[in-house]
């Protein structure tokens, strides 16, 4: 495990709140998984914010690990985590990247003749989970003369937040029908980023406006079922 100077991170680095967006991993399952030290090589600690910072292709593992991997022998899991660590830190480039989209097998190892493990339908999902990741950062702004600063769909009054909420309370048909202006992408983009960028302390004024208009929408839609 290295420490990291407080340069930008590398782009596919990712905050252990971005690797819960990415693979679907809570963030307690994520940080044991770090400290049994197994891949110490594959993640690090920016030594300004005290953040760990995980390799993009270690959201891999850590996908498979969750789904699959606990059911494996000790003995076994073992074996793949060291299989996994050697392959990855042979390549100078993610894996995830072309391995997944050219439909290689990099993430498939052979522990004897009778067991395998194929971890190419992580690989997929942590690929398309990145690239809707890249996809928010570019989507979502923060501008102070906007909202006070609060994180809004690019060109648009809409908040990130509000829409995620929307989309957990009512389901993206709901968040869709509620902001026409916007498609699948960037509500897509919008409940990911939110998910990789945890609120904290309380909503600022004026956060709450899509459950407000969602409440109201239910409120008029059992008003006319009455009458």
């Amino acid at each position: 495990m290295e420490t990291l100077s407080g340069a930008p991170p590398r782009v596919d680095r990712l905050t252990i709140s971005e690797a819960e967006a990415v693979t679907g991993v809570k963030k307690t399952h994520i940080n044991r998984l770090l400290d049994d030290g197994h891949f110490d090589s594959l993640w690090a600690v920016d030594r300004v914010s005290g953040r760990r910072m995980l390799d993009l292709d270690l959201c891999v593992f850590v996908k498979f690990h969750e789904d699959t991997g606990k059911l494996l022998a000790p003995k076994a899991r073992h074996k793949v985590w060291s299989m996994f660590v050697e392959k990855v830190n042979s390549s100078r480039t993610p894996l995830v990247h072309a391995s997944c989209s050219a439909g290689a097998k990099a993430f498939f190892f052979v522990l004897d003749s009778a067991l395998s493990v194929d971890m190419t339908s992580h690989c997929l999902h942590v690929n398309s989970s990145w690239k809707t990741l890249r996809r928010s950062r570019a989507e979502i702004a923060s501008d102070p003369n906007i909202r006070g600063g609060m994180p809004v769909i690019a060109g648009t009054r809409i908040g990130a937040y509000e829409v995620a909420d929307v989309v957990d309370r009512a389901g993206v048909d709901e968040a869709l029908e509620m902001y026409p202006s916007l498609d699948h992408e960037k509500v897509d983009a919008a409940v990911l980023y939110a998910k990789a960028n945890p609120r904290t302390g309380r909503p600022s004024r004026g956060s709450t406006y899509g459950t407000d208009r969602l409440r109201l929408k239910s409120v008029r839609k059992h008003t006319r079922k009455a009458s």
